[in-house]
């Protein structure tokens, strides 16, 4: 949505990608009409925080009913909101399966960023970030590339971690989660953060972007 707060102000814009849950097509019908009335009131109204925007926005609507790819906000009413924070808080509230930040600490949509990419996932906890996760995920493409014989610019590698933890049995906040994503952006890695508790949700999620050649790099407690 485009919209002025005031008459000949500057332009504001909130744009999503959403991908919707629902079995039924009247049941998405519903859900998108939901989403759009709260998204136009939110960005009137519920502009004094990113939570209270968060819970505008999805206000009667299930978090099972829709997955948000990626959420962004341009315009100087929206110079408070960090658009990383904000992605992490729909992964941590449940209306997104994953928030991925890309080299540069830009938010990106998953599902245009790995299409049809070759992609080599280090699924870890990162707290911190150590030379022996260098090296594993050094070695890892190596090995990628030759098993699969890839390009370097074929491959795509990233890290993972979830705010959902139950080896540990923890629980990510928004904060820590935010923490992690900037010490990673600094050494220029892309990251996804999810809340798949299990490998194979990992698997399933990628998919649904790539068919291309997959590799999942876990510790042996995952």
């Amino acid at each position: 949505v485009k919209f002025q707060f005031s008459p000949k102000s500057e332009a504001q814009t909130v744009m999503l990608h959403v991908r919707m849950l629902d079995k039924h097509r009247l049941q998405q019908q519903e859900t998108l009409s939901k989403l759009g009335v709260n998204l136009i009131h939110s960005c009137f109204f519920r502009r004094k925080s990113q939570a209270e925007f968060l819970e505008g926005l999805f206000d009667q609507i299930k978090s099972d009913s829709l997955s948000v790819d990626a959420i962004y906000f341009t315009g100087a009413e929206f110079k408070k909101f960090d658009e990383v924070y904000f992605n992490l808080m729909l992964v941590e509230h449940g209306f997104s399966e994953a928030c991925f930040i890309d080299q540069h600490g830009k938010v990106q949509n998953p599902s245009d960023f790995f299409w049809n990419k070759s992609l080599l996932c280090q699924r870890g906890f990162f707290e911190p970030v150590t030379n022996t996760h260098l090296d594993i995920f050094k070695r890892g493409q190596e090995h990628f590339k030759k098993e699969f014989s890839l390009k370097a610019s074929d491959v795509l590698g990233i890290f993972e971690f979830t705010i959902d933890n139950r080896v540990r049995n923890t629980h990510l906040s928004v904060e820590q989660a935010h923490a992690r994503v900037r010490m990673i952006s600094e050494l220029g890695i892309p990251v996804l953060v999810t809340g798949f508790t299990l490998f194979y949700q990992l698997k399933e999620f990628v998919r649904l972007s790539t068919a291309s050649p997959l590799a999942i790099v876990i510790g042996a407690t995952h």
